[in-house]
C-alpha cells in the first residue's frame, strides 16, 4: 500500500511538473513611458511592461487603458491625452531617447529599456520653423 502512496504521488508530481513546462509566460519587455505637459511637468511611469515585437502604441495603449485616463488616436495620430489636444501651433510629438523622431509610434518596435515620451510643444519651436 505503501508503495502505491509513493508511486501516485510521483506521477502528481511529473504531472504538474510536465503542466508547468507547457505554459511558457510569452517574453517581457519593459521601459518607460513619459507624458510632457503643456506647463512642462512630466508624468513618467517607469517599467512599464510591453510584449516581445509591440510597438510604443501598443505598450501605450495598454498603459493608457490600465491608468483609465482618456486619449484620442486617430489615423495613426496621438492627439490628445487626458483633455489636452493638439490645436494648429502647439501639440503631442513623438520622441523616441530624447529626440524627435521621424516616424510615428505605430512604426517603432520596443527593445528591453525603452525610453519614449509625447511631449506637448510648439510645432514651429520643436520643428525649428
Amino acid at each position: 500500500m505503501r508503495n502505491k502512496i509513493k508511486l501516485l504521488m510521483l506521477v502528481l508530481i511529473l504531472a504538474l511538473v510536465l503542466s508547468a513546462c507547457g505554459q511558457q509566460a510569452e517574453p517581457q519587455l519593459s521601459g518607460t513611458v513619459t507624458l510632457v505637459w503643456p506647463d512642462g511637468t512630466a508624468q513618467v511611469w517607469y517599467d512599464v511592461p510591453a510584449a516581445e515585437g509591440a510597438t510604443a502604441s501598443q505598450a501605450l495603449l495598454q498603459l493608457l487603458q490600465a491608468e483609465k485616463m482618456a486619449y484620442t488616436y486617430s489615423n495613426g495620430m496621438w492627439d490628445g491625452f487626458n483633455g489636452v489636444m493638439s490645436t494648429m501651433e502647439d501639440g503631442w510629438l513623438f520622441y523616441v531617447d530624447g529626440a524627435l523622431a521621424d516616424v510615428g509610434a505605430d512604426s517603432v518596435v520596443l527593445a528591453d529599456g525603452f525610453n519614449f515620451s509625447f511631449e506637448y510643444v510648439n510645432y514651429a519651436a520643436a520643428l525649428g520653423w
